[in-house]
């Protein structure tokens, strides 16, 4: 096959679940351009092969629909005897899951923060305009050479008008990334492409996939009633806050998860900004390990290079004997001139602000033997000799033993600050802790929930663990829904509300949720329309400007 239409077949790419992917060239621009064919003449019977036809043309119409930077570009439609074909934007890159199976170890962290950010805002587009991609994976992420994160294949997008094309029973999806509401045949929205994506991002992050089975019974019983295990247990550098974002990501039941795939990214990327260290691991496994020869062995061995080695290394070992013996004999003299009551108050005051520590242990091994050496060198008196006619006094009791009582749970400060100020702050659901913010809380060592609500912003939730003294920082996004306004002509201006907006048609706008009077008007000529935003709609008016 050389040309399809006025399109020049030049090599294939790949083959997909309904055919094969080419590049090829839109000879009358000159531009290059990826033309995925079905042939429908393979097809085992009519009733297949207009199920695939159908099954592409709405793939053209979902992503004709859509233009954002981090979607790919759908050009044209076609059919050529028996076979239908899409012209689309060719990406010259390489797919998510490729990146993912690449045998190599490096820094990822920052990398698939932005991947999973330009996917998610390429994802609340699409689901603002009523499509829902519903096979999030990383074969459907493209990472083009410069950087560029391209959203592909909306081969089983479900349109806004609710078409489908799967049958009673039939799920859609690769079967790691599905939702439990997919697996259950329940209606699906923006928030089941938010948990594929969290699903894609724990893969990201920890190098290992949330669910793993080997059956897929198996596998669809691990993600209908079983958590994921913490992605700390896989990448040590991920804390608590990770672990909170990406569980409630995943929920079992969608209204539990974000209000929006973005609102999920930036929770994740504060959360692991926040979290210690940097995450730095292998994407999948590790490096290969490649077996030196021996000849090259051997004459590393005989080199320079070594015996300079083995020489600092007996250099370094006689140093570290010497400052060690050294540094015993400063450790005793310090000691010995501070007396023992002075001791024990310093090692008690590193006990209280490193309960935990690495030393904690020997200090209080070293409290013990301050107070039993003290204890022994107390002088009991004798007593006198009893005088004639006199009772003698009963005998002092014995002095109390010292015994280690149970240390009562270390209390640390807490500042907590919102923004905006002024949030209700909620610890461990007990309304009698509660506080306005920004306050002050005093927390015993542990793991504590936090919870900030405020009206007219969505409800915050924090785990955190008190070791020390905290600053805690929590940011409340408003309650916002999101209209699109089109019109026709474009380019109109919009008033909202009697105030003019910098925006002009079409127009993405997000707002607090309110009730509201929006005008558009070009060449003298107006019209307009009141609505009400709700939390997390997502609404599109057309007002059409016409004599």
């Amino acid at each position: 096959m050389q040309r399809l239409g006025r399109y020049q077949i030049l090599q294939p790419l790949g083959k997909g679940g309904m055919g094969i992917v080419y590049l090829g060239t839109d000879t009358a621009i000159g531009r290059p351009v990826a033309v995925k064919t079905v042939y429908l003449s393979e097809q085992a019977g009519d009733r297949e092969a207009q199920v695939l036809r159908a099954r592409l043309l709405r793939e053209a119409r979902a992503g004709g629909t859509l233009s954002h930077p981090n979607i790919v570009t759908v050009y044209d439609l076609g059919q050529e005897g028996d076979i239908t074909y899409i012209v689309m934007e060719y990406v010259k890159g390489r797919t998510l899951e490729q990146l993912l199976t690449e045998e190599v170890s490096r820094p990822v962290q920052e990398e698939s923060l932005r991947i999973l950010a330009d996917s998610a805002d390429a994802l609340d587009y699409a689901h603002s305009l009523g499509v829902v991609h519903r096979d999030v994976k990383p074969t459907n992420i493209m990472i083009r050479e410069d950087g560029t994160v391209k959203l592909t294949d909306f081969g089983i997008a479900k349109l806004a008008s609710g078409e489908t094309l799967t049958g009673a029973g039939v799920v859609v999806g690769s079967a790691h990334y599905l939702s439990p509401e997919q697996l259950k045949m329940q209606p699906v929205s923006g928030r089941t492409d938010q948990f594929s994506l969290a699903v894609i991002a724990y893969n990201l992050l920890t190098g290992h996939r949330p669910f793993e089975a080997d059956t897929v019974a198996s596998l669809f019983t691990k993600i209908l009633f079983e958590d994921p295990p913490s992605p700390h247990s896989f990448n040590p550098a991920l804390g608590p806050e990770v672990e909170a974002v990406l569980r409630r990501a995943m929920s079992k039941e969608p209204a539990d998860r974000f209000e929006s795939c973005t609102a999920f990214a930036e929770a994740l990327t504060g959360a692991c900004r926040r979290s210690a260290g940097t995450v730095t691991q292998p994407i999948q496994g590790s490096a290969r390990h490649v077996a030196p020869s021996p000849a090259l062995t051997a004459r590393f061995f005989r080199s320079r290079w070594f015996q300079a080695i083995i020489a600092a290394g007996c250099l370094l070992a006689l140093g570290a004997v010497g400052w060690h013996f050294w540094d015993r004999q400063q450790d005793a003299r310090y000691w010995g001139a501070i007396e023992d009551s002075v001791q024990v108050e310093l090692f008690e005051g590193y006990l209280r602000n490193h309960p935990q520590g690495m030393f904690a242990e020997a200090a209080q091994a070293r409290i013990r033997d301050l107070r039993r050496e003290a204890s022994e060198a107390q002088v009991t008196p004798a007593p006198p000799p009893p005088q004639p006619d006199a009772i003698a006094p009963p005998p002092p009791p014995p002095p109390p033993e010292t015994v280690a009582s149970a240390r009562p749970p270390r209390i640390h400060p807490v500042q907590v600050t919102t923004s905006p100020p002024e949030a209700e702050v909620l610890l461990d659901n007990d309304p009698r802790g509660a506080c306005r913010s920004p306050c002050f809380v005093q927390l015993s060592s542990g793991r504590h929930t936090l919870t900030a609500t405020l009206p007219g912003y969505r409800t915050e939730h924090r785990i955190l663990d008190v070791a020390r003294p905290l600053e805690v920082f929590v940011s409340l996004p408003r309650v916002t829904g999101t209209v699109w306004v089109e019109t026709t002509p474009p380019g109109a201006q919009i008033i909202l509300n009697g105030q003019l907006r910098p925006e002009t048609t079409p127009a993405r706008l997000v707002l607090p949720a309110g009730n509201y009077e929006l005008a558009v008007m070009k060449d003298g000529i107006k019209n307009q329309d009141s609505f009400e935003m709700k939390d997390n709609a997502m609404m599109r008016l057309f007002l059409p400007l016409s004599q």
